[in-house]
């Protein structure tokens, strides 16, 4: 009877084993780096691990391929305390704006009151005011500091993405302040701010500080420095480059769903959602279609412009949803 009770036991424990294959799941995805690279093509690779797989391949832009979509009425993403430099900064955004005509002081970052120059100035804010975007910074003796964009459509186009970069020295001294677009071009400079002064209120993507202040349009990547950054790394930056060291907070928004904007920086300035942004996946595409299964593969992405840096990310789908890899950049020949 014991070794008929053991077996039986065995038994038992051998099929809930088999049986038990784990929860099935979307694919999970990683993007390896290019091979074969020339002039207007290259070949990427990827791993996908999962069941079924009934597609994959990759997407691929110049530009960034995760973000968020803001309404332009009231989503937003607040940011913590933590994430607020207090002198020295580099702020810098991916913006694509489906409208500035949607509102009369739509903004891409900052917070509540800093257009008073009052009580409750909140630091740093990027607002469209008629024509022009305002980047204002507010000091310790609630001076505010401020450079003028040009026209909205030579910073940032509606329609298209635009990389914004603003930087501090820390130093009240001339051209302190400054501010890029896309591949470093200098387009702005001011006084800058030795320490910036914070209200106790909180810090925002998508809202620029008054009521009705809501940017429209797609964020993707954001980065806060604890220093200035200077031409050559925001051009780095602008071609999908990392740059590290002193980073304050780094907001990919890669996370394609859920109410949280984790911060890659490693300080935990996790950035949370608020009424609804829409999690954006996008850029040009690739792909094969069948049941390729699990394992390693390539497909050549052709068409491309000489002398570009492109970010390519793998991902595959399996019926229960798709999995997106990690994204790499690789550069075309001149």
């Amino acid at each position: 009877m014991k070794i008929s009770g053991i077996f039986i036991a065995l038994l038992l424990l051998f099929t809930l084993v088999a049986c038990d294959q784990g929860t099935p799941s979307r694919p999970t995805v990683v993007t390896n780096q290019c091979t074969n690279i020339a002039t207007t093509n290259l070949t990427a690779h990827g791993t996908v691990t999962g069941e079924n797989i009934t597609r994959r391949g990759f997407y691929y832009g110049a530009d960034p391929l995760y973000g968020l979509n803001f309404d332009g009425v009231d989503d937003i993403v607040r940011l913590p305390a933590g994430s607020r430099p207090i002198g020295a900064f580099t702020l810098a955004i991916w913006c694509k704006p489906t409208s500035w005509d949607h509102a009369n002081y739509p903004g891409l970052f900052g917070g509540a009151g800093l257009r008073t120059y009052e009580g409750g100035l909140f630091g740093i804010a990027i607002n469209r005011y008629q024509n022009y975007i305002y980047f204002d910074v507010a000091d310790a003796t609630n001076a505010a500091r401020r450079t003028i964009a040009p026209l909205i459509n030579n910073i940032a186009p509606v329609g298209q993405w635009s990389f914004i970069v603003l930087t501090n020295s820390g130093v009240a001294e001339a051209g302190g302040l400054k501010l890029y677009r896309n591949s470093a071009v200098l387009i702005g400079n001011t006084t800058g701010a030795a320490s910036v002064r914070w209200s106790e209120n909180q810090t925002y993507l998508g809202y620029g500080g008054a009521s009705g202040c809501y940017f429209k349009g797609i964020i993707g990547e954001v980065r806060i420095y604890d220093r200035t950054l200077n031409t050559t790394e925001v051009q780095a930056l602008y071609h999908g480059q990392d740059v590290t060291g002193s980073l304050r907070g780094y907001w990919k928004l890669d996370e394609g769903s859920g109410t949280i904007a984790y911060d890659s920086s490693g300080n935990g300035n996790n950035g949370t959602l608020k009424n609804g942004p829409v999690w954006f996946v996008g850029g040009d595409s690739v792909d094969e279609t069948g049941n390729f299964g699990s394992g390693a593969y390539s497909l050549a992405i052709t068409g491309l412009v000489p002398d570009t840096w492109y970010r390519i990310m793998a991902f595959a789908d399996n019926g229960l949803g798709t999995g997106y890899g990690n994204v790499v950049t690789c550069k075309t020949l001149p």
